[in-house]
């Protein structure tokens, strides 16, 4: 980032009538744009030297003088440490910091919220996913301020995301967990309620098409992971073949595997609380329990987020000329790929830890759709 230009400015809207006293004026220059901060000194034209920026034929020019360039240091210092420490600024950043303001950032208040929240692991990785996307936003742009959330910066930010190829659902979700700390902002006195911007702003909250692999797109991915050694595709893998979420998968563990006649992975789930069994040895005749092996680390995927995965999705989706694939895509396959061998559905509910079987009944759907979809090709 460049450093401003800082300099002295009297009367800079040329208003003061000829002999009355205008206004000393900090003028700061900062990405392409002027600023300006009031000194609360007052001087008449005769008394300015604007070649040297000082104050002239008064009785107090020394001290006068002396408080001005006490200003400009302090505003360079400032500005200086932001530099420094490669942190983002803007001109009311600064402005803010001169004046001893708040200069609390968004970012830095919704983080420190989440500390105090009671809430699931899950829903707090998710926030954390939120709060890595804004940081990335900020680090790019400046910093997100309480005074900056406004129905301009949220179609800014759309329209950042969107550049990003970024799905009108996700945005959607993001904004969800975004909205929530803006009220939180509001309860905390940060921002004034009649300056809510989501007041104009609709949530363009899209409902996702259930998008699931077939036996051949399977069996590519498959071959691919065969030939290769990529951790996200193994990760997307074990999840199409356990029916795992995303977050039990990153945080499994090689000891909550039961040795028994067979081999079951036994673990809490994050979402639901509930205790997971899971054959690895007899399901998919073994691939989980292959995948599993093929690492010595106790915690395999740890490092592996969420926003990592998907990206790296995408990529591998287009060589099996699936558009967006994304990890929630494994859980699906999982689901009607056990209901086309004939599982029946209470076992699919369970496996799935659907607490409603109405959920497990759209995958049935989707299987019988597709079934007589094939039907009619034979007999078109």
């Amino acid at each position: 980032m460049q450093k401003s230009k800082i300099t002295l400015v009297h009367n800079r809207k040329k208003s003061a009538n000829v002999g009355a006293a205008a206004l000393v004026q900090i003028k700061c220059y900062l990405n392409g744009k002027s600023s300006y901060i009031s000194t609360g000194v007052y001087i008449t034209a005769n008394q300015w030297n604007d070649k040297k920026k000082e104050v002239v034929k008064h009785e107090n020019s020394y001290k006068i003088n002396a408080n001005l360039r006490a200003k400009i240091a302090k505003i360079e210092a400032i500005e200086y440490e932001y530099l420094t420490k490669k942190i983002p600024y803007d001109f009311q950043t600064l402005k803010n910091d001169f004046l001893g303001l708040s200069n609390d950032s968004f970012l830095s208040f919704c983080k420190k919220e989440l500390q105090k929240k009671d809430i699931k692991e899950a829903t707090i990785n998710n926030h954390k996913a939120t709060f890595a996307l804004l940081q990335k936003y900020e680090n790019e742009t400046q910093t997100i301020t309480f005074q900056s959330l406004t129905l301009d910066w949220l179609q800014l930010l759309d329209k950042y995301l969107l550049s990003k190829n970024m799905e009108k659902s996700s945005i959607g979700r993001h904004h969800q967990t975004i909205r929530a700390y803006v009220n939180e902002s509001i309860k905390k006195n940060k921002i004034d309620p009649k300056d809510y911007p989501y007041k104009h702003y609709a949530i363009k909250a899209q409902k996702a098409d259930i998008t699931h692999l077939n036996h051949e797109q399977l069996q590519q991915l498959q071959k691919l992971a065969e030939n290769e050694s990529n951790i996200y595709l193994n990760m997307f893998l074990l999840g199409c073949y356990t029916g795992l979420r995303f977050a039990d998968i990153q945080n499994l563990e090689k000891s909550t595997i039961e040795n028994q006649d067979y081999n079951y992975l036994r673990k809490k789930a994050q979402k639901t609380g509930k205790m997971t069994n899971i054959n690895i040895t007899v399901l998919f005749e073994g691939m989980a329990e292959k995948i599993i092996n093929s690492y010595e680390e106790m915690k395999p995927f740890l490092q592996v987020s969420n926003v990592q995965i998907n990206i790296k999705l995408k990529e591998i989706g287009q060589k099996i000329g699936v558009k967006d694939l994304h990890f929630h895509v494994s859980r699906h396959t999982f689901a009607t790929q056990l209901l086309e061998k004939g599982l029946d559905i209470v076992s699919v509910q369970e496996l799935m830890q659907h607490s409603d079987i109405n959920t497990t009944r759209i995958y049935a759907k989707l299987v019988n759709q597709q079934l007589n979809n094939n039907l009619l090709k034979l007999w078109q």
